[in-house]
């Protein structure tokens, strides 16, 4: 009865602004029973919901489906808290859509009394001296806190940030750094946990005032953390126990033991990772390309040992354009010259320092000095090189050297290269070769490999430092080493061209355990060559070994990765975090790894782009199929998903529409989209429709017979038709050849 009223009251509304007669004397009025005290509280609650919609559309800019949303976690029923909110995010200079945002995350401030709750908060971070970049950061990232108690909570945190900076100015930098911290209830329970573990107040307020996010995890793992590092021999006393608990805290379990695999591949043991992250934790915060760079640099080009970085773990964390590398020329320089026998203290010191330092050891290098001013960016170098008029003359003559060299690799690269003079120009900036000694002695290896010149410009092209390696203790052994597998020379040229980086790896750590790795599987050099020569960036790939592991742990057979192997090595390319993603789906999804089908499946997720698989989704929704029916027809046969969607609907155009067939027989046998519309299905639909017009077979689909071998489908549906052979071979031949 209810219902019915209220839809009777919703319709005179609709209509009584476009009549003329007014139907409302046919209706009692609503009596004071329980039945229209929940008509006007149901009808009074719908129009508050409808004009929060309207507020959060009109005056915030959501969209109709987001305000609906919003519009049940809110409750004014008036703009005056709204607008008041929204007029302060406005005077701090936020733009529309991080308003929105700021909504999003704390839709209930909408609703608060502005003067009693927001305004003291905001007070309180401005007589603090709090800017308006620095509350609109606050504000933005952590909205909440407007919410929580200014007396019983921010005061209390702020206050002890304060004891542990000193100052204002430090504290509101550490809270707009991490506005959460402001708000966290066990602030005061977790620094007092660090000082009972020997932490000092000067190193709490480093640890906030840098990596704040550290004290916003739980507690308990904090404590955890802390433990384990004491358990590691960390004295927490010293700074490098703060940034462990950064390193610990902050990096996830799979990031961490993929650096932990990659310093293994490098030589490290576990003994010596764990000695190298007490000296200095910083190791193990560099993303894995960073270590893997700096690794290959030094080791590799360099011949350090990579043990020596094990106790110097500082030089994986700074920048390799900037410092390593500039400075490590300047080292090799010297050490060429008998200045210096050693890795100096000051090679990890300022700039300043390592140039006093150096120039005190061979003050007449003159192309140690100009080399180290050209690399370096620092401003105060060329004050120190200011000093005197022999510096004056040398820093006059930097720029014409280089000039002069910049020049010699530009028409080295035209005459002997045989590149274009703009090309040679850009690729001259990224070669560091001085002369062509070295160079001819890498062309004329690669030309001995049967590189023709569009290989050796496309290889310099990718990798151009390339003429600048050693061509007898770099390049070589890799070669010899891929020669010795049973590689053709056109294999490795396909190698080398597509993957020149492959020469810079080391073969000890990289090449040689990626490609017993492969060959693992694959179970000969033949097979593992062709695999290489189809997918280069498989043999410098650090984390190949994981990716391979990954799908074991998930159940994956090693025939099926040998499949890949074999036949899709392109696969491995993915990212390891792709792969997990996707592995977790099939599974959700019902598809057992154990199967053949897994991986053919996997492979569809990783090729077909998000949008595209959208739309051939959209594609078999077309043509009758529900989403029961597209999963079920996915997970028999996910090859499916891998043709494109004109194959698609032609086949569907076909068997549907020509054939008359149910689409949902194609349901049933979604192989028929990968056979040839042309060689097989429209040969083979044209005998059968020959056979089913003569009433010789039953009219039904023949899905199976398309899967027939030649031989078996003559054997079926030609050979027991005599007196029809002669004319179904003509059939079958015209429909397979239409050229003839």
């Amino acid at each position: 009865m209810y219902a019915c009223y209220r839809k009777s009251l919703f319709f005179l509304k609709a209509f009584t602004p476009t009549s003329s007669i007014s139907l409302l004397p046919l209706f009692p009025k609503p009596s004071p029973s329980p039945l229209g005290h929940s008509y006007r509280t149901a009808e009074s609650a719908s129009e508050k919901l409808c004009f929060r919609t309207n507020y959060l559309i009109n005056t915030c800019g959501f969209s109709p489906e987001n305000a609906s949303q919003l519009s049940r976690i809110v409750t004014f029923v008036k703009s005056d808290a709204p607008d008041a909110f929204l007029d302060l995010l406005k005077s701090l200079d936020l733009s529309d859509s991080v308003i929105r945002d700021t909504i999003k995350r704390a839709p209930r401030i909408l609703s608060c009394d502005h003067a009693r709750t927001i305004t003291p908060k905001i007070e309180f971070f401005k007589s603090k001296g709090a800017s308006s970049s620095q509350l609109a950061r606050i504000v933005t990232f952590n909205p909440s806190f407007l919410l929580n108690s200014l007396e019983n909570q921010i005061i209390p945190n702020y206050d002890l940030l304060r004891s542990l900076f000193h100052s204002d100015k430090k504290t509101v930098t550490s809270i707009q750094r991490c506005p959460r911290i402001v708000t966290d209830s066990y602030l005061a329970q977790k620094v007092k946990l660090l000082q009972d573990c020997g932490v000092s107040e000067s190193h709490i307020a480093r640890l906030i005032g840098h990596w704040p996010r550290v004290l916003c995890c739980g507690i308990d793992l904090l404590k955890r953390k802390a433990d384990e590092l004491l358990e590691m021999g960390f004295h927490p006393s010293k700074s490098t126990f703060i940034e462990a608990l950064f390193a610990k805290v902050i990096i996830s379990k799979s990031s961490w033991e993929s650096k932990v695999e990659l310093y293994r591949r490098w030589g490290w043991s576990e003994e010596t990772l764990v000695e190298a992250f007490i000296r200095g934790p910083a190791c193990i915060v560099s993303s894995c390309h960073k270590i893997d760079a700096v690794m290959d640099f030094l080791v590799t080009r360099m011949g350090w040992d990579s043990l020596y970085l094990a106790k110097n773990p500082a030089l994986l964390y700074y920048s390799l354009e900037k410092r390593v590398v500039p400075r490590a020329f300047v080292l090799q320089f010297l050490q060429s010259r008998g200045a210096v026998h050693h890795l100096p203290p000051s090679y990890l010191s300022s700039d300043l320092r390592l140039l006093e330092t150096m120039y005190d050891c061979y003050h007449k290098s003159l192309l140690y000095l100009k080399s180290f001013m050209r690399t370096s960016p620092i401003p105060r170098l060329c004050v120190l090189l200011n000093h005197g008029p022999s510096i004056l003359a040398l820093k006059y003559s930097t720029g014409t050297s280089t000039s002069t060299k910049q020049s010699f690799r530009v028409s080295y690269l035209i005459n002997k290269c045989g590149f274009s003079a703009q090309a040679a120009s850009e690729l001259s900036s990224h070669t560091s070769f001085f002369n062509s000694e070295k160079a001819d002695a890498v062309l004329k290896l690669l030309r001995k490999l049967n590189f023709s010149d569009s290989q050796l410009r496309d290889t310099i092209k990718r990798a151009p430092d390339i003429l600048s390696r050693d061509p007898v203790n770099t390049l070589l052994p890799k070669l010899e080493f891929f020669k010795s597998k049973g590689a053709s020379s056109s294999q490795l040229a396909m190698i080398i061209t597509t993957n020149p980086w492959s020469l810079d790896k080391s073969l000890v750590n990289h090449i040689i355990p990626c490609y017993d790795l492969i060959k693992s599987f694959l179970h000969s050099d033949e097979r593992t060559m062709k695999t290489l020569k189809t997918c280069p960036n498989l043999i410098t790939d650090y984390r190949l070994a994981q990716k391979v592991k990954l799908l074991q742990d998930y159940g994956v057979p090693d025939s099926s990765v040998t499949r890949l192997f074999r036949f899709w090595p392109l696969m491995m390319n993915f990212k390891i975090e792709e792969f997990k993603s996707n592995l977790d789906e099939l599974k959700e999804l019902g598809l057992h790894p154990s199967k053949a089908s897994f991986t053919d499946a996997l492979r569809a997720k990783l090729v077909v782009r998000e949008s595209s698989w959208k739309r051939k989704v959209e594609l078999y929704r077309r043509w009758g199929w529900s989403d029961e029916t597209f999963l079920k027809a996915f997970i028999k046969r996910p090859c499916c998903m891998l043709k494109s969607e004109s194959k698609i609907e032609a086949i569907m155009e076909f068997f549907v529409n020509y054939m008359g067939w149910d689409s949902l027989v194609l349901s049933e046998y979604p192989l028929l989209f990968t056979l040839s519309l042309e060689k097989r299905i429209i040969p083979r639909a044209s005998v059968l429709q020959f056979l089913q017009s003569r009433d010789l077979i039953e009219k039904q689909a023949y899905a199976n017979s398309f899967f027939l071998t030649d031989e078996l489908f003559y054997k079926k549906f030609v050979a027991p038709f005599k007196d029809e052979a002669v004319e179904l071979l003509k059939l079958y031949e015209e429909k397979l050849n239409p050229s003839r």
